[in-house]
């Protein structure tokens, strides 16, 4: 069974585990990251998931997403996950993510990554993806509006295109 450290609201690890199918319990999360890739022409890399994942099966997704396991840092996980997902090898040891969000289980530590590539030259898994296709965030909202795209909140997508597209400007001097 794949195991998650546990960690407190703060991000800190508690020094405990839980079974990835687990519920946490109160004050406790897991964590999760999500990669997004974002081209020259400011679209994000989007995967359709295959009809038998547990959760959104056959809906389109972000790049890359998955679990942070037992001993790994967010970075390694998300670096793990773009290998085994799309055959990237990414070194993502000194990426920060660009924030990091909370859910009713766990936390989400959310990168914005430029990167673009033919789509040709990815090793798709076939066991998790059926596809591969570059978004601009209008196409992405249509996904959403005709429920083919994993139900995120709209204003929380545009949010991660407004920081990404805001690059280092986010922050005053």
């Amino acid at each position: 069974m794949e195991k998650m450290d546990l960690y407190d609201g703060n991000k800190r690890p508690l020094g405990e585990t839980i079974g990835r199918q687990e519920k946490t319990g109160p004050g406790t999360y897991t964590l999760m990251v999500h990669g997004l890739l974002i081209n020259d022409s400011g679209q994000v890399l989007s995967q359709k998931r295959v009809e038998t994942k547990t959760n959104w099966p056959s809906l389109w997704d972000l790049s890359c997403s998955g679990a942070v396991k037992t001993g790994e840092t967010s970075q390694e996980a998300l670096s793990r996950e773009f290998k085994e997902e799309l055959g990237l090898d990414l070194d993502l040891k000194t990426t920060a993510p660009i924030l990091t969000a909370s859910y009713q289980q766990g936390l989400s530590d959310y990168y914005l990554l430029p990167y673009s590539i033919d789509l040709a030259g990815l090793q798709i898994a076939k066991d998790e993806i059926q596809n591969v296709q570059w978004l601009d965030l209008a196409d992405l909202f249509a996904y959403l509006d005709q429920g083919r795209f994993v139900p995120y909140q709209k204003s929380f997508l545009q949010a991660l295109f407004d920081i990404y597209q805001a690059g280092s400007e986010i922050l005053p001097d």
